[in-house]
């Protein structure tokens, strides 16, 4: 899985070329659904938080996406 799937943190004023998205620890939920033979939809819950604070205190995310996959 991509990290960028965890949280999209701007650490660009920190002069981070990585965006310190290994600084986060969480949990990913994923219900899929097969709406036809090649077509599904797959929703992802993400909840993550920062392990070591960066300012005076920790960042946490929680974001939603879902995912429509259609074969051709």
């Amino acid at each position: 899985m991509a990290q960028n799937d965890w949280a999209r943190w701007d650490y660009s004023s920190y002069n981070s070329p990585d965006g310190r998205l290994s600084n986060l620890k969480g949990i990913e939920v994923v219900v899929a659904y097969m709406i036809h033979e090649k077509v599904n939809l797959i929703a992802k819950y993400y909840n993550v938080h920062q392990i070591v604070p960066t300012g005076t205190h920790k960042e946490t995310g929680q974001r939603i996406r879902f995912d429509l996959n259609v074969k051709i």
